[in-house]
């Protein structure tokens, strides 16, 4: 995986591009602020797909804390534990 640092204004005005790049090409994203990394963005693997019908028609809501968001995952994807 290649890296390539980006400024938070690029990134903001090419996400679509930056996102489809870092699928298509394997990228990985540092974005910078003020000469510091603050985020990093990368292709979600694919065995993150989630394509339970439980998932697909419903509302996404947001989660408290990442343990709820996976909790959420193994209940409903097999995601692995």
């Amino acid at each position: 995986m290649n890296t390539k640092l980006i400024t938070l204004s690029d990134y903001r005005k090419n996400l679509s591009r930056y996102t489809k790049e870092a699928r298509e090409q394997n990228l990985l994203y540092i974005v910078m602020v003020h000469g510091k990394p603050v985020l990093e963005v990368k292709a979600a693997s694919e065995d993150l797909y989630l394509e339970s019908p439980a998932y697909r028609n419903e509302t996404w809501d947001s989660f408290d804390s990442p343990e709820a968001l996976l909790t959420d995952l193994q209940q409903y994807h097999n995601v692995a534990k």
